[in-house]
């Protein structure tokens, strides 16, 4: 039963992300009051960052959510112990975000450890700053992580949003050049360490790392994907075909970024499929793409395929959820973690499916 808990809320979250994420929107002119680059926390966030945790029950993971329950926030005093084991580095309070919800840990990192690109990171995503504060931190990001195209992101997002496209359309360009990173494994592993500091069992610190990680991120990459396509219909409509073309590539590698590496988050890959589609819909789909002969139509179908297989193989593993131990549950959050989501449920299909 307790597998079976953990097993639907995967599955959950996976069906949600897919039913948001499938839908592919029109490009329109970006709205200043619609468009959020720094959305907050949402209230689940704080669940229960102050509750005392029963270590008979409440520990056990699984039995909370076969009771309906949240996943159980840490509290303070769970948590200073891994926090002082850690001198209370910028690592070790960002996990305290993460674990706790509480925001006093991102105030003290912000302060303490100001060019520290997660730090950075998470202020501008977690934080809830000034349009003055947040040109601050994006120009602190790209100064702190040159080699990271999220700064790049992070500082178009801010331009965009500012009315400033030919700046954004330069951040584009510099990204293009670099890998990109949102620092999701290294927070799923620090809050791993917290929960197993605070006494919780390996599998039950690993699930709760991994279901609680938070992508603040992937609503305004979305967003600007989005806005890229508009931008580039005003290009089009003014007879610059060129830039049009050029601002919808920008979009595609976005995407492409976004979906390329095989251990971040399904939801992360299925945003950068999303952003990719939204670029090819502003194309002509009878046009050349790429050097394999194929269409702009091609390539859409390709990634609703990409897009179907990852559906089909989460609605395969899900009726597998019964018979797993709990060894093979905590191999299975090990191989998430180390090898990707999408490894982890083909692991479970192959394993656990008929022959």
């Amino acid at each position: 039963m307790k597998i079976k808990a953990a097993f639907a809320v995967l599955a959950a979250l996976l069906v949600a992300a897919l039913i948001f994420l499938n839908r592919t929107p029109q490009p329109q002119a970006p709205a200043p009051s619609a468009y959020r680059a720094l959305p907050v926390l949402p209230k689940h966030f704080f669940g229960h960052a102050s509750a005392s945790v029963d270590e008979s029950v409440e520990t056990n993971m699984f039995r909370r959510l076969l009771m309906g329950k949240e996943i159980p926030k840490l509290t303070p005093e769970q948590i200073a112990a891994y926090l002082a084991a850690n001198h209370r580095n910028a690592e070790s309070l960002l996990a305290g975000l993460h674990t706790t919800g509480d925001r006093a840990f991102l105030r003290e990192a912000m302060e303490k450890f100001p060019h520290d690109p997660k730090v950075a990171y998470t202020a501008l995503f977690f934080g809830d700053l000034s349009p003055e504060e947040t040109r601050q931190w994006a120009d602190t990001f790209k100064q702190a992580a040159p080699g990271n195209a999220m700064a790049d992101y992070a500082s178009a997002l801010n331009y965009m949003k500012s009315g400033q496209s030919d700046l954004a359309l330069q951040d584009m360009t510099a990204a293009a050049s670099l890998k990109w990173s949102d620092y999701s494994s290294q927070f799923v592993q620090s809050s791993e360490e917290a929960y197993r500091a605070a006494g919780y069992s390996d599998v039950d610190a690993k699930a709760a790392a991994q279901t609680q990680l938070w992508l603040p991120d992937l609503a305004p990459l979305k967003q600007l994907g989005i806005d890229l396509a508009a931008l580039a219909d005003s290009y089009q409509q003014a007879g610059n075909s060129a830039s049009a073309q050029a601002t919808l590539q920008m979009a595609m590698r976005l995407g492409q970024q976004l979906s390329t590496s095989e251990t971040q988050p399904i939801t992360t890959t299925l945003v950068g499929y999303a952003i990719q589609s939204i670029a090819l819909n502003s194309m002509d789909p009878n046009a050349p793409y790429g050097n394999a002969g194929q269409t702009v139509q091609d390539q859409i179908n390709q990634l609703h395929q990409l897009r179907e297989s990852i559906q089909n193989l989460g609605s395969q593993s899900q009726p597998l959820q019964s018979l797993m131990s709990e060894e093979d549950l905590l191999n299975y959050y090990q191989r998430r973690q180390n090898l990707g989501p999408l490894n982890a449920l083909q692991w479970a299909v192959n394993k656990y499916g008929q022959p």
